[in-house]
């Protein structure tokens, strides 16, 4: 796997994490930060489900 997909894939794994409010364990991160070592600084967007829920129930 190309370094730019190992990147993406931390990304988007952060970016479910947060969505969710999931928690990562020492290893867990230890693990993501050994993978994007040297990738650089990326911006991680996301919407927590919650507050999705409630935008869609209320317009």
């Amino acid at each position: 796997m190309a370094a730019e997909t190992y990147s993406q894939y931390v990304t988007d794994w952060v970016g479910t994490k947060l969505r969710w409010k999931l928690t990562a364990d020492r290893a867990e991160i230890a693990a993501l930060n050994k993978v994007v070592d040297g990738c650089g600084y990326a911006d991680v967007a996301y919407e927590h489900v919650l507050e999705e829920i409630r935008r869609r129930a209320c317009p």
